[in-house]
């Protein structure tokens, strides 16, 4: 039987199926990871120096100290059967703590996998200051929506006003932003139209993309577009089989479609990482939240995600699974800053009266207090 641990600020899908389920402002996750990382490793009598130093940089999180050793008693009475896991949106502090919580258990390679990438690809802003430098002045983008998603921090229409950026192509499945920005727009062909090759996210497997259905319309994929661009001959069928035959153990191309896959062996990390020092130089959280001091979370919507999927109006038409609503957004605050705004500014109407459709005057799952 398995027991599940949930520690969050917003009421979420996990939190809500969740054995135990601790809110915490967001302010306080980094101090409460820390002192759950002390706890874990004083269970497991590790390096007390570095306790004393997570419990330093933890004490802030004091006040959940008994639901904390609740959830280590359970991470230790299995630690290789346990995993501490930290959302993707949690800052680099909580991220190293959770590998060290997971460390000191001997979860690594049992129940949770590191994997070793390169990330060594350059990103959006590193592209802007090379149009700015005017190392580059053509613009071809595949795919995506950049110029819609980066606008809050690139300004494109200035690269363009400054004759920086001189040509854009742009390579889309729709007219949008980034086709509007661009001085060509090219149909893209729809993925199960065309070949390629990818990778599965756990590095476990190459799997080929092959086409259900020949174009129906006249568009290009986004290897043919490469091809063209590299001057090459050969069509996108025949470049997919020439990699395929380059993989490590490949078997005949037919195959290799039949069954869909090609097994990998992925790099995972296994050597211990001595992580005092990465410790020692933070700052322990000194703000407390309270009504004059309030933390703001912002978070994906489950409509539109960070804004990309805004011009598809049916996204809108799936209900939030936690608050249901539909064709809206709202700004969420805990029952307990609710009722004290409420007192203070009562025309703000804050707290729902009964109603037919709520007649108990129910308000929005908990979220952290402040």
């Amino acid at each position: 039987m398995n027991r599940l641990y949930s520690v969050e600020s917003d009421m979420t899908i996990t939190g809500g199926v969740a054995d135990h389920r601790l809110r915490i402002d967001p302010s306080q996750l980094p101090a409460f990871t820390f002192l759950l990382a002390a706890e874990v490793l004083s269970a497991r009598k590790s390096d007390q120096s570095l306790v004393t130093r997570l419990k330093e940089l933890g004490k802030s999180a004091e006040v959940h100290r008994e639901w904390i050793q609740a959830c280590v008693a359970d991470l230790c009475a299995k630690p290789s059967q346990s995993v501490a896991l930290a959302g993707s949106h949690l800052p680099e502090e909580v991220q190293v703590a959770t590998f060290l919580i997971n460390q000191e258990l001997g979860a690594i390679g049992k129940t949770i996998h590191y994997l070793t990438t390169d990330d060594a690809s350059e990103g959006v802003s590193e592209l802007r200051q090379k149009i700015v430098d005017e190392e580059i002045d053509k613009l071809i983008i595949l795919g995506g929506n950049p110029i819609f998603l980066t606008d809050s921090f690139v300004d494109w229409e200035n690269l363009r006003k400054t004759n920086k950026l001189k040509k854009v192509a742009r390579v889309g499945h729709s007219i949008d932003e980034s086709s509007e920005f661009s001085d060509l727009h090219i149909g893209q062909t729809h993925y199960l139209e065309s070949w390629d090759l990818a990778g599965t996210w756990d590095q476990k497997a190459t799997v080929p993309v092959q086409p259900l259905i020949s174009p129906l319309f006249d568009t290009v994929s986004d290897l043919e577009m490469i091809l063209a661009l590299v001057g090459s001959d050969q069509t996108p069928h025949e470049l997919v089989k020439s990699l395929h035959s380059d993989l490590e153990g490949a078997k005949p191309f037919d195959d290799f479609l039949r069954l869909g896959v090609h097994p990998e062996k992925p790099s995972s990390h296994s050597k211990v990482i001595q992580l005092a020092d990465f410790f020692k130089d933070l700052d322990s959280a000194t703000n407390l939240t309270g009504p004059d001091n309030l933390d703001l979370l912002i978070i994906p919507d489950f409509h539109a995600w960070d804004g990309r999927y805004i011009n598809n109006g049916w996204m809108q038409e799936c209900p939030n699974p936690i608050t249901k609503l539909t064709w809206d957004n709202a700004i969420l605050i805990s029952p307990k800053l609710a009722k004290s705004l409420q007192a203070e500014n009562p025309e703000l109407g804050l707290i729902p009266e009964p109603t037919m459709l709520n007649k108990q005057g129910q308000i929005a799952p908990d979220n952290a207090n402040f």
